[in-house]
């Protein structure tokens, strides 16, 4: 596999619009991996309160079957989305 999709998700209750930067992996241990998007949307990219986006995030993941890693999603405001998830 070459790439998977994720959905981002601005709350409704949020007070400001969230200006996303920037999607990475964190391994096990604890190395960090920036993912590269394919547009569109690019980034940064500014998501409105109560809106959603998907990105496709273009990694080779075949190797690291089985591994769990957390996804993160990073905004200029410094406020972090974050998932865990294990490679199927």
């Amino acid at each position: 596999m070459t790439y998977f999709n994720i959905t981002v998700k601005n709350s409704e209750n949020s007070i400001v619009s969230a200006n996303l930067t920037l999607v990475e992996i964190v391994f096990a241990d604890y190395t960090t991996l920036e993912l590269p998007i394919e547009s569109p949307p690019d980034l940064p990219y500014t998501l409105p309160i109560g809106d959603t986006v998907t990105f496709k995030c273009l990694w080779d993941w075949a190797d690291n079957r089985g591994e769990t890693i957390a996804i993160t999603v990073k905004t200029r405001e410094g406020y972090l989305g974050y998932l865990q998830q294990t490679i199927p």
